[in-house]
Order: C-alpha cells, then sequence, then structure tokens
C-alpha cells in the first residue's frame, strides 16, 4: 500500500524554506496537507476573551486559502478541519493508514501538549518536529534547551559563532495527496490593509529590500506610526508564510548591495530577539503563560476590570497609550515602540496582571507570535528570567520623545482623557 505521511501544519503556511515539508515529502507515497481550526480559539478564556480575534482571523484566513491555491497548483490540496486537533490527527491516522506524522516545532503549551497526547496514543506512528519557525536548528544551540540563557544579551552572546543556513527551495514537486473533499474559507478580508500568504509575503520581502526603505531603518524603527518606518516583515513571520532565514538572507544581500552595515545589523538584530524568545518559550513552557513568569516572582498587581476595559479600549487616561489601543482596534497593528508604552502603561501605571494584556495583544495582533508576545508582555512586567526586567517607562517622557508634535495622538484623537488636575484617573464606572 506504499507510505502516507501526514504534515500537520500550523505557523508554517508556506512552501519555500520549509524544513517540515521537506521532511514530510522526503520517501512517502502519499501526502496530507492537514490544517486544523480549533473552536477554542474563538471562546472566551480566563482573560475574558478569545484567543483569535476577527482580523487576526481574517488574515490566517487570507494565508491559508493562498496556501491551498499554491498546492493546487502542484496537484495537492491543503485538508482543512474544524474540531479537536487531537481527535482529528486520530482520526486521519487510522482513516488513511498514517505512518509518519511531521510538523513545525510550536511554541505554545497546549500545541506541544496535543503534541505529547497524540505520540503517547499512537506508538507505532514515526512523529518529527522540525525547526522552521527559527534561525536556528534545535540540536546547533550550545546549551540544552532547558538551559537557555536567562538575558538576551547572554543568548545573544553564545549564538553569535553559529552558522545560518541558506533558505530551502520550494519543492519542484509534491507526493499525491488521498482523495478527500475540502473548500476554502470565506471570511471578510476588505477592512485589512494588508493581505496574507506567501506569496503577498515574498512580494513585500523583495519589494522591500529594493526600496529606499531600509536605507533609514535604524534611525526610524522605532517611530510610533508610519508603514514604512519598520520592516512589517512580523506580519508574514507570525503566521510562517515567509521564514527567519528568508528574512536573514534578503538582509544580507542588502548590506553586500548598499554597503550598509548599520541597517542592516539593526534588522538582523531585530530578527535575532524573536529569536530569543522562541527558545525561551521552548524552554519554559507554561511558565511561558504563568503569573509569576519564569522568575517565580508575582508581581504587586491584580486585575481591576474597570481599568482593564478602559485600557483595551483606548480610555485609560494616558492619551499616548490610548493611542496605541485605538490603532489596534482599528487595524490589528501598532507598533513595536507603542506595543511597549501600552504595556508598561497597564502593568506600571494601572497595576493590572500582565497576562490580561497579553492575551489582548494575542486576540488582535495580526503578527501575533506566542514566543514574542507574552516572552515581552513578561519583559515588561518584571518575571521574566531577566533580573533587570520590569523597569517601568515614563509615559510623558516618552510621548514628548516620541510624538513631540501630538500627530500620533491627534491622529487617533485620544486627547479626550486626559488626566485630572490632581494626577488621578478620572475613571468611569
Amino acid at each position: 500500500m506504499g507510505h502516507t505521511t501526514l504534515y500537520w501544519l500550523g505557523q508554517d503556511l508556506r512552501l519555500h524554506d520549509n524544513p517540515a515539508l521537506q521532511q514530510a515529502k522526503h520517501n512517502t507515497d502519499r501526502l496530507l496537507f492537514v490544517y486544523c481550526i480549533d473552536p477554542n480559539w474563538f471562546k472566551p478564556k480566563r482573560y475574558h476573551n478569545a484567543a483569535v480575534g476577527k482580523m487576526r482571523w481574517q488574515f490566517m484566513v487570507q494565508c491559508l486559502n493562498n496556501l491551498h491555491a499554491n498546492l493546487c497548483k502542484q496537484q495537492q490540496q491543503l485538508l482543512i478541519f474544524h474540531g479537536s486537533p487531537v481527535g482529528i490527527i486520530s482520526q486521519l491516522i487510522s482513516q488513511h493508514q498514517v505512518s509518519r506524522v511531521v510538523r513545525s516545532r510550536q511554541v505554545g503549551i497546549d500545541e506541544q501538549r496535543q503534541w505529547q497526547r497524540l505520540t503517547a496514543h499512537h506508538p507505532d506512528v514515526f512523529w518529527r518536529e522540525e525547526d522552521g519557525a527559527t534561525l536556528y536548528d534545535l540540536a546547533q544551540l550550545p546549551f540544552a534547551i532547558n538551559d537557555c540563557p536567562k538575558t538576551m544579551a547572554d543568548f545573544l552572546l553564545q549564538v553569535d559563532p553559529l552558522a545560518i543556513a541558506a533558505p530551502l527551495l520550494a519543492p519542484a514537486t509534491l507526493p499525491p495527496s488521498t482523495p478527500h473533499s475540502t473548500v476554502g474559507l470565506q471570511a471578510d478580508t476588505d477592512a485589512l490593509s494588508v493581505i496574507g500568504g506567501e506569496n503577498d509575503g515574498l512580494r513585500h520581502l523583495a519589494q522591500y529590500f529594493e526600496s529606499e526603505q531600509p536605507n533609514h531603518y535604524h534611525s526610524q524603527c522605532d517611530a510610533l506610526q508610519g508603514w514604512h518606518n519598520s520592516s512589517k516583515l512580523s506580519l508574514w513571520l507570525g503566521q510562517g508564510c515567509i521564514s527567519p532565514r528568508q528574512s536573514y538572507a534578503a538582509i544580507s544581500q542588502y548590506q553586500t548591495l548598499h554597503n550598509d552595515s548599520d541597517n542592516g545589523e539593526a534588522l538582523k538584530q531585530a530578527l535575532l530577539r524573536r529569536e530569543y524568545w522562541q527558545w525561551y518559550g521552548l524552554s519554559h513552557g507554561d511558565g511561558l503563560f504563568k503569573f509569576a513568569g519564569s522568575c517565580g516572582q508575582r508581581p504587586l498587581t491584580s486585575f481591576y476590570s474597570n481599568r482593564f476595559t478602559a485600557w483595551c479600549h483606548g480610555n485609560s487616561g494616558y492619551p499616548i497609550v490610548d493611542a496605541a489601543m485605538r490603532e489596534l482596534l482599528a487595524t490589528g497593528y501598532i507598533s513595536n515602540r507603542a506595543r511597549q508604552l501600552a504595556a508598561s502603561c497597564l502593568v506600571h501605571q494601572l497595576q493590572v496582571d500582565w497576562r490580561y494584556g497579553a492575551a489582548w495583544f494575542e486576540h488582535h495582533l495580526l503578527d501575533y507570535d506566542c514566543g514574542s508576545n507574552w516572552g515581552n508582555w513578561q519583559h515588561i512586567a518584571g518575571v521574566s528570567s531577566d533580573p533587570d526586567d520590569g523597569k517601568p517607562l515614563d509615559l510623558q517622557q516618552q510621548s514628548e520623545r516620541f510624538d513631540p508634535e501630538h500627530r500620533y495622538r491627534r491622529r487617533w484623537q485620544s486627547e479626550a482623557t486626559p488626566l485630572t488636575a490632581s494626577g488621578e484617573l478620572n475613571w468611569q464606572q
């Protein structure tokens, strides 16, 4: 009957530079491309909102439909199922006599636990994870995964000598699938200002480095607004429509062509900071999501529903933060600087449990990345493994520095909720 391999897709929705795909297509007679839509993504959880919000879902649908279209060009198809991933994968293993299951390594604890349950339930199946969301492979790291460096600086020092592999080409041919019906996904994507999917991710990657924009990255990447002020590669990295290695290779080519060390190195540092949070998340497991974080020291915050609600909807009373939160609601994206200001405000000024903010970002951000999102929130809250984390940002000073002419605040009309004369927030019950 031959071998059947199931490729379980997650945040790796691409054909180019995909180690899991290369492993899945190797020495197999039939190949199933499977994506599971978990109903729990859309149900409110402990932090009062669902993991996947409307705009983020719209972007994901674009990514999935683009992958399906690209697979169809190679006489393949993307099989999309709604339901419990463990139940779906188990059923497919039995139905199609699957002998191998392959996926890209996942940071999220739910995804890790699903993998563990499945491998325990199907000991006769060969299970394989590949590193497709990182610059380095697990086997390359100069430390055991449970001994990930406590600080980003130490991590960067240790990985600096490591070689970064060149991106892999997309397979020229793919093994056939088994007969199975599938349908495309529908979502209202007209409101999105960007388009998800590998095709547009690769197009953006090429256009960005062919433009003048990288020449100003180092000086402009901290700006609060402006499409051209940062690379925006995170939008396609989050769903794995492009890979970190493709991005790194494009930066290196840009450096060679333009003899530009400063901007190129700044872009590479951004990728390496993202890299740190991937391995940090894998190292700490469910510690990535605990109130006391990875350091085990509970912060002096709690949950205040009125403060949290006001912050979410841009009514906190801190104009620079309110502008950021209104932009997030409207677009599904805010700059890195805006994310830092919003997070610092929620934790240090409003003294709200940091996990509620991390979950709110997870719900809304088009470029949501598990390790980067929850790791950076730990950093702001002072509960990461780095003892120097958790220093509050001076919102007034930050406003004067990054929005001196009030353009960002006026753009998002956030001047209507100022502090009272006493300096206290005027909470609306």
